[in-house]
C-alpha cells in the first residue's frame, strides 16, 4: 500500500496508519537496460533507443545491434560522435549524406567489430583528434567515408572495404 513500510518487530508489511497489509500488489519496476554504445556522449539505453538525441537522428535496434544514422551530430567538446563501448558485431547504418564532428574526441571508437553501410556520404570531421580509431575489425561496405582530422584512421584490427570510397585528409598525421 501506498506509504507503507515493513515492521521489523512484527515482521510483516504494514500500511501509513500501521495496520497490517491484507493484500499486497507487487509490480515489476521498470529496468532500463544500457547498452555499451553512446552517441554524441549520450548512453544509449532501453528507455533512448528509438530516439537517442531526441532529435530524430539516431537510433538503435539491439535485437539486430544497428544502430541507424539519420542526421548529422556534432558531438560536445572532449565527447565522441559514436563510441561503440564493446558491441562486436554493431552495425552502423548511413541512411542518407550526414557528418559526424567532434572537437578533442575520436568521432567514431570502436572495441568491437563494426560495419559502416549505406549508399551515402558519410563525412567525419575531428578537430584535434582521431576521425575513426577502431580496436577491432573495421568494414566500410558501399558508402563513401570522407574524413579530415589531426591524425587519419588508426586502428588494431584489419580494415575492410567493400565497395567503398575512402578520402582522407590528416593535419598531422598520416591519412
Amino acid at each position: 500500500p501506498k506509504g507503507g513500510t515493513y515492521d521489523t518487530d512484527k515482521c510483516i508489511l504494514v500500511d501509513a496508519e500501521g495496520a497490517e497489509c491484507q493484500t499486497v500488489n507487487i509490480q515489476p519496476m521498470n529496468v532500463v537496460e544500457k547498452y555499451q554504445l553512446t552517441i554524441g556522449g549520450t548512453q544509449v539505453t532501453s528507455d533512448n533507443m528509438n530516439d537517442i538525441l531526441g532529435n530524430g537522428v539516431a537510433s538503435y535496434n539491439p535485437s539486430t545491434m544497428t544502430l541507424a544514422l539519420k542526421g548529422d551530430i556534432n558531438a560536445p567538446e572532449g565527447k565522441g560522435a559514436i563510441f561503440n563501448m564493446g558491441i562486436d558485431g554493431l552495425t552502423i547504418n548511413v541512411a542518407k549524406d550526414i557528418t559526424l564532428s567532434s572537437t578533442g574526441a575520436n568521432t567514431i571508437y570502436c572495441m568491437g567489430n563494426t560495419t559502416l553501410v549505406g549508399t551515402a556520404k558519410l563525412t567525419l570531421n575531428a578537430a584535434n583528434s582521431i576521425p575513426v580509431n577502431a580496436f577491432n575489425n573495421l568494414t566500410l561496405n558501399n558508402l563513401t567515408v570522407e574524413f579530415t582530422g589531426k591524425n587519419g584512421m588508426h586502428g588494431m584490427g584489419i580494415l575492410y572495404v567493400k565497395g567503398a570510397t575512402v578520402i582522407g585528409t590528416a593535419t598531422e598525421g598520416a591519412a
